[in-house]
């Protein structure tokens, strides 16, 4: 009988250390995965509040609209467009760490009661994530907006500038074909024609006829320019650049038939009017203002 009440104190003794191992056991599981998500929840913790520090040191969005130059909407809008790309990263980083988050409630609700305190940390997170996701989704909102009204203010700014590049090139063209018909202009202006020969000759151009009647030894007839002067019968000069014009015979006399004054031409002219060599204008302004056509007939 003895035996038996002994074997069974054994047992039981046996049963109960049994139970206080496990027992223990189960303790130091529980206070590892504690251990590990107070780790977990730390790090959480760290990176949203980096995620805080982030979203808080981004520039404000109104600044931007004050721009007005096509430059300096680019590099604002590109500016503002980067800001937008770290908001939705960090988003998508408050959503991850949010999972992560309810993962550990669901663990933390299957230890025991002394975690309670974890819990309530763990709910302080999740209430700040989800503010942090209502304040990222008003910046993201704000950026959004901000973007597209300056991507259009841009886009009327590349408009103007290409109405006013278009605008100045028909002003270029315009000025060219002003500045060509003023250069005309001034060419027609300047050029003046001569011809010099004998009369012979320059009736046989149509340059000089003779007019008048003649009958007898009654009348006469005398060498007049002709009424309709063709300048390609003429040698076209410019009358500020040439004042000098050779003459065909340097051994000949010849007059002036237009109304052009000897009194405008250097020495080489006599006092009777023929001129012998070249024709040397000294004042062209005022030798050429009879006639733009002048003729020379040879003695």
């Amino acid at each position: 009988m003895d035996r038996k009440i002994l074997m069974t104190v054994a047992i039981c003794g046996i049963a109960s250390a049994c139970g206080a191992r496990e027992a223990e056991l189960r303790a130091e599981r529980a206070t590892a995965e504690r251990d590990s998500l107070v780790s977990e929840v730390l790090a959480s913790a760290a990176l949203i509040n980096q995620i805080n520090v982030e979203l808080a040191d981004l520039p404000d969005t109104t600044i931007a609209l004050g721009m007005t130059t096509e430059s300096e909407l680019a590099a604002a809008a590109g500016e503002n467009e980067l800001a937008l790309a770290r908001i939705r990263s960090a988003i998508e980083a408050l959503g991850e760490r949010e999972a992560e988050i309810q993962q550990a409630r669901e663990r933390i609700e299957s230890l025991s009661a002394n975690s309670s305190r974890l819990s309530r940390q763990i709910s302080e997170y999740e209430s700040t994530i989800n503010e942090l996701q209502a304040a990222a989704e008003r910046r993201e909102q704000q950026y959004t907006t901000i973007i597209a009204q300056q991507r259009d203010m841009i886009a009327q700014l590349t408009v103007g500038l290409d109405t006013a590049r278009a605008e100045v090139e028909r002003l270029g063209m315009e000025n060219v074909i002003l500045s060509d018909s003023i250069g005309e202009l001034e060419t027609e202006t300047t050029m003046v024609y001569y011809a010099a020969g004998t009369e012979n000759e320059l009736k046989e151009k149509g340059i000089v006829v003779s007019e008048g009647s003649k009958f007898l030894i009654f009348g006469s007839k005398t060498l007049q320019p002709s009424r309709d002067l063709d300048p390609t019968d003429f040698v076209a000069i410019d009358k500020h650049t040439v004042f000098e014009i050779p003459l065909p015979r340097e051994d000949r006399d010849y007059r002036i038939l237009t109304r052009h004054s000897p009194a405008h031409l250097l020495a080489n002219a006599s006092p009777d009017g023929n001129i012998r060599e070249a024709v040397v204008i000294n004042s062209p302004d005022e030798f050429w203002a009879p006639s733009r056509f002048l003729i020379l007939v040879q003695r």
